[in-house]
């Protein structure tokens, strides 16, 4: 699962003022706080992050970092563009500064997924180096979860944080997402910012589902940060074949910033199964009206 890019590196991040509704996870939600922190994830509720990362990286790390983050930044980034980037951030140091600008967000999400994954078998695309993957599998003991990603480096570390915390049902593999055969069906198919983002084109969504057992659950939060880029996607879901059994909106609150991601859940399409998609945008409308109307 790639996890929700600092918005000077995502621009579709959606960042929004306020909060609307805060999502019933009381009990495992410092616990999700204390398992990220494992990964050197700290939440800040103000400015003091920077000086905080500043420290850490130091000058060369730093100038190396946004050297990278560069042609994300322009967008349409070219796979070796992308490739070098996450490579990158798989260092423990520099994972911990790029994902704690966001840990309220990787937390929420984190909440969000846990809380709809079932299943014998989940795959989390995208995983980077474990932070969430290992959770949905500390979670669901009795789940095999797979975590994929096409940097390398971060499977590596991924892995050992596996064999660290002693997680016995779970498997990292790196690869490609074109490279996971379709007979490797799963119950549940977890999506936070992998696959599904703005560039995302029908045949990436048909292979993504081509993963899922009929009956199986793809729980997606991507960072669609504008109307025409949910209906872009939409579009993709509906044409293929999809039905979204769910919308809701997941809240954050990351330096004293609030925002919110759109979380779904999507099924092959069935009669009679799943949202229409005038009632889709009217939740997603909705939800974004009222959070700028409460700040």
């Amino acid at each position: 699962m790639s996890p929700p890019i600092v918005d000077s590196i995502h621009p579709s991040t959606i960042k929004l003022p306020i909060q609307i509704r805060t999502m019933t996870v009381a009990p495992s939600e410092n616990l999700l706080r204390d398992h990220l922190i494992k990964f050197g994830i700290q939440h800040f509720n103000d400015e003091s992050y920077w000086a905080w990362g500043g420290e850490k990286l130091g000058e060369k790390q730093a100038s190396h970092l946004d050297k990278l983050r560069k042609p994300l930044v322009r967008g349409k980034p070219k796979k070796a563009d992308l490739f070098a980037f996450y490579e990158f951030i798989a260092k423990p140091v520099v994972a911990s500064v790029v994902h704690s600008l966001k840990a309220d967000a990787i937390r929420a999400t984190g909440e969000y997924v846990s809380a709809c994954a079932e299943g014998n078998r989940i795959l989390d695309t995208g995983c980077s180096i474990g932070y969430l993957t290992s959770w949905y599998a500390l979670t669901h003991p009795t789940a095999a979860v797979l975590g994929i990603d096409f940097s390398p480096s971060s499977i590596n570390v991924a892995k050992r944080y596996a064999v660290k915390l002693g997680i016995q049902n779970l498997e990292y593999k790196a690869l490609d997402g074109s490279q996971l055969k379709a007979l490797d069906l799963f119950d549940c198919i977890v999506d936070t910012q992998g696959m599904i983002d703005t560039q995302l084109d029908s045949k990436s969504f048909r292979l993504l589902m081509s993963w899922l057992q009929p009956g199986g659950k793809l729980i997606a939060v991507p960072a669609f940060g504008s109307l025409p880029q949910f209906e872009a996607f939409l579009d993709i879901a509906f044409s293929n074949q999809a039905a979204i059994l769910s919308l809701e909106w997941i809240h954050f609150c990351d330096l004293g910033e609030r925002g919110m991601y759109p979380g779904m859940i999507l099924t092959h399409a069935a009669p009679e199964r799943g949202l229409s998609r005038t009632q889709v945008l009217d939740i997603y409308r909705n939800g974004l009206i009222t959070f700028n109307q409460t700040q």
